[in-house]
C-alpha cells in the first residue's frame, strides 16, 4: 500500500480536480445525463460537495487522486473518484472512499459517474449503488432545500 495523506482540497487543488474529473470521464462510457453533468462540475463543487485529495506525505502539493462527494440525509453521493495512472491499484481510491464514508451518518451509498472497470469493482466491494447524474442532482437539491 502506498503511503498517502488525505486532506481537504484547497483552492489551489480545484483546477486539478476539475480537469482530471472531466478527462477521466471523457474516456469512460458516456450518456446524455453525464454530458449534462460534466458541464456543471463547478456548480457541484460550490454547492454542497466536499472534495478530499490524496497526496504525497513528502509534499502535500503532489496530488495522487481525489474523491468528490455530497452528504445526503440517508448517506452520501460520490460524484467522482479519480487516481492518477501511476498510483492505481495501490489502495489510494480505497483510502479516499473510506475517508468519505466516515463523514456519512446514513446507510445509503450512491455513486454517480461513468464507471471504469477497475473502479466499478472497487465500488462493488464497498457496496455502492450507481445512480444517474440527474438522480443524484435531484437528491442533493432536496437536501439543500
Amino acid at each position: 500500500m502506498l503511503e498517502t495523506v488525505i486532506r481537504p482540497a484547497t483552492v489551489g487543488d480545484v483546477s486539478f480536480v476539475l480537469s482530471s474529473a472531466k478527462r477521466s470521464e471523457a474516456g469512460a462510457q458516456l450518456n446524455p445525463d453525464w454530458l449534462a453533468l460534466n458541464a456543471r462540475w463547478e456548480e457541484i463543487l460550490q454547492r454542497n460537495a466536499t472534495c478530499l485529495v490524496a497526496c504525497s506525505p513528502l509534499d502535500p502539493n503532489v496530488i495522487l487522486g481525489h474523491v468528490v462527494y455530497s452528504l445526503i440525509a440517508d448517506g452520501l453521493v460520490v460524484w467522482a473518484c479519480y487516481v492518477k495512472q501511476p498510483y492505481r491499484r495501490m489502495k489510494v481510491a480505497s483510502r479516499l472512499l473510506r475517508e468519505a464514508l466516515q463523514m456519512s451518518t446514513g446507510e445509503r451509498m450512491l455513486f454517480c459517474s461513468a464507471v471504469r472497470p477497475g473502479l466499478s469493482d472497487k465500488l462493488a466491494e464497498f457496496g455502492f449503488e450507481r445512480v444517474t447524474p440527474t438522480q443524484a442532482l435531484r437528491m442533493t437539491r432536496q437536501e439543500a432545500a
